[in-house]
């Protein structure tokens, strides 16, 4: 692993927690949208081994613990976000490997990257805590699809400014 990533990273899912702070819970029963999802994703962009993915992931988990808002979501959040990361990361480096700079790969992987980052969060939240309270349905057309929605928004916005500094993003690569 490059250590040289590490603070790149670190700032990346610094934004994500900064941006989850900043913006008022505009979702069902007060939740807020994940922007540690979206933040995670475009790191991912950046990872080479499923090493740094798993990495991005836990902290991303950790940090989405940390700031839960859903009762006894500790767990969840860290298994829903090292799974998204493991499935986006191969998504990105091995079926869209030729075409990750792409908007369309981008949304295409936010999309799925968040849809199964929910449905880990509320499966292993409903066995964890011995059920959901309210329908796993409800939870994932009120919760899950409109942070799916945002998060389209939000990658879109964040890779293309990666793509602006790819000096940055170049050197990392070189070293």
């Amino acid at each position: 692993m490059n250590i040289k990533k590490i603070p790149l990273f670190a700032m990346i899912l610094a934004l994500g927690l900064l941006l989850h702070y900043l913006v008022p819970s505009v979702i069902f029963g007060g939740m807020k949208m994940d922007f540690l999802l979206g933040t995670l994703f475009i790191g991912l962009l950046m990872a080479d081994s499923y090493q740094e993915a798993f990495m991005l992931g836990g902290a991303s988990g950790i940090l989405a613990a940390l700031t839960t808002t859903f009762p006894g979501g500790q767990i969840p959040n860290i298994l829903d976000k090292i799974t998204a990361a493991l499935v986006v990361y191969t998504l990105l480096h091995f079926i869209f490997a030729k075409q990750k700079d792409k908007i369309s790969t981008i949304i295409i992987c936010a999309v799925i990257g968040t849809i199964v980052s929910g449905l880990v969060f509320l499966t292993s939240a409903k066995i964890l805590l011995g059920g959901l309270p309210v329908s796993f349905q409800t939870l994932f057309l009120t919760v899950v699809i409109p942070a799916t929605i945002g998060n389209i928004g939000l990658v879109v916005i964040l890779q293309q400014a990666l793509l602006r500094v790819r000096g940055l993003f170049v050197v990392f690569k070189n070293n």
